[in-house]
């Protein structure tokens, strides 16, 4: 009896182990998605900006072609 209690503590200290991890490796999966979401976002801003940066440096072309 006590070596079967012995085994169901030591299971039970198994599964409570693996659950911790699948915990911390969804959690870090969640950070790191969350992280990849904000970095897409500011590349598109940075695109965005710098697409509106070329419109006015083409419209600047258009007024004055002789600067460079």
């Amino acid at each position: 009896m006590l070596i079967m209690s012995a085994a169901l503590a030591a299971t039970s200290g198994v599964v409570m182990t693996t659950v911790a991890v699948a915990a911390a490796v969804i959690a870090s999966a969640a950070v790191g998605a969350a992280i990849y979401a904000g970095m897409n976002i500011v590349q598109q801003g940075i695109l965005i900006a710098a697409n509106d940066n070329d419109k006015k440096d083409t419209h600047k072309l258009e007024l004055y072609p002789h600067i460079n």
